[in-house]
């Protein structure tokens, strides 16, 4: 019986997993409806809520259910979802970057960074790691470390490049000396 609880589990999990790939899959090209999305991010909270007992699967599921509420605009549920998230697992690295992106649209930018800077720590090779930081920082004026990281960034994975233009989050920074000398060498 007990193996049964454990399969059935996984099953729900998959279906939410199934349920924010749909939401996510195409999202760089093409917008889902906000009706469409609504109704799938409650779905991922519903099925989710369909297991009784989340033996082993607990980080994962209170994951989930962040990645829902991030989803459905609720950013403070979902925040506490994940924070609830990485400590069972401190070093997921979606978790890390998915509560910044919360601390960030929630005005908690020292929050943000702090929990950027862990992500670093966690994988310092990952590209999109340093990028946020560097987003966080910029918002923090914090030129220096912000060029700093998405060097490394775009050392990582040039392809961040193409983004840097269009990230508002370097507009308070984008003019300075520093921001203005690393894209010279770096672009």
């Amino acid at each position: 019986m007990a193996n049964h609880d454990r399969i059935k589990r996984r099953q729900l999990i998959r279906e939410a997993e199934g349920y924010l790939d749909l939401m996510s899959v195409f999202e760089d090209r093409w917008k889902l409806d906000p009706v469409l999305a609504e109704t799938m991010a409650n779905r991922v909270l519903t099925t989710l809520d369909l297991i009784d007992n989340p033996q082993g699967f607990k980080g994962e599921i209170l994951y989930l259910k962040g990645q829902a509420l991030r989803a459905l605009g609720r950013l403070a549920e979902a925040a506490s979802f994940l924070e609830q998230s990485r400590e069972s697992n401190p070093d997921n690295l979606p978790t890390i970057l998915a509560l910044a992106w919360c601390y960030k649209r929630l005005n908690r930018i020292a929050t943000a960074i702090e929990i950027m800077r862990e992500g670093v720590a966690v994988d310092s090779e990952s590209a999109i790691a340093h990028y946020n930081l560097a987003c966080y920082l910029a918002l923090d004026a914090n030129v220096k470390d912000a060029v700093y990281h998405l060097s490394i960034a775009l050392e990582i994975d040039p392809h961040f490049r193409t983004l840097v233009a269009g990230e508002h989050d370097f507009d308070a920074i984008r003019h300075t000396k520093e921001f203005q000398q690393a894209l010279s060498v770096i672009v």
